[in-house]
């Protein structure tokens, strides 16, 4: 995302980094959701291979 607005970035974590990401987002007017409503985790992580979706958002009551 950060190559459409022709932004390089800078940090790679921390709140400054969250603070960079958002300012794309909000240039490209684009927001972001988690889409899992109910998810199982395998073991103690949050890494995305851990995790399974067992129900969806309702995308269309979001975006409503």
């Amino acid at each position: 995302m950060s190559t459409l607005v022709n932004k390089e970035l800078k940090y790679l974590s921390g709140e400054a980094a969250v603070d960079e990401r958002k300012q794309i987002l909000e240039l490209l007017k684009v927001g972001i959701t988690d889409m899992g409503f109910e998810i199982e985790r395998k073991g103690n992580n949050s890494l995305d291979e851990s995790l399974t979706a067992v129900k969806y958002m309702d995308i269309f009551k979001i975006l409503k």
